[in-house]
């Protein structure tokens, strides 16, 4: 059974999932899909982002993690508020493919990620910035970037 908390623990006064207190600016809001053994395993690639203008808590370590196992080839940044991955092409024309099928995805969810690229890579990050961390948006993204890898 799937349990949703979207609300703050008034008894505590704090943020549910990061501890934050109702007096700070990042704890009005915190969003996750918890069951009864732990995280709900979400379908990412049949979702759509959501707006962040913050105001929610971002993802801890377990729950990202644990999205990451539905994630092949993505990893947390060594600051864990990220999730990255480094893609390799055959030659600069896919790598650039990729790029433009990208961007296009992202423009369709509003959820942009950071990107460098060479001759027959790409290496691909995601973080919700106006939160400061990792929002379910970063792994949507991620899901669909997968998907785009396909053939």
């Amino acid at each position: 059974m799937v349990r949703y908390f979207h609300e703050m623990s008034f008894i505590a006064s704090k943020c549910i999932l990061c501890q934050r207190s109702n007096n700070d600016q990042g704890a009005r809001l915190s969003y996750q899909a918890l069951s009864v053994q732990g995280v709900a395993l979400v379908n990412f690639e049949n979702k759509h982002c959501k707006p962040c203008e913050g105001g929610v808590c971002p993802l801890d370590e377990p729950i990202s993690a644990r999205h990451l196992e539905q994630l092949p080839g993505w990893k947390l940044t060594g600051d864990k508020k990220g999730i990255k991955r480094r893609l390799k092409f055959k030659d600069f024309s896919a790598t650039i493919s990729f790029i433009n099928a990208m961007a296009y995805m992202s423009e369709q969810q509003g959820h942009h990620p950071d990107f460098s690229a060479g001759y027959n890579y790409c290496e691909v990050s995601y973080t919700t910035h106006a939160i400061g961390g990792l929002s379910e948006n970063d792994f949507i993204c991620a899901a669909k970037i997968n998907s785009l890898l396909e053939p």
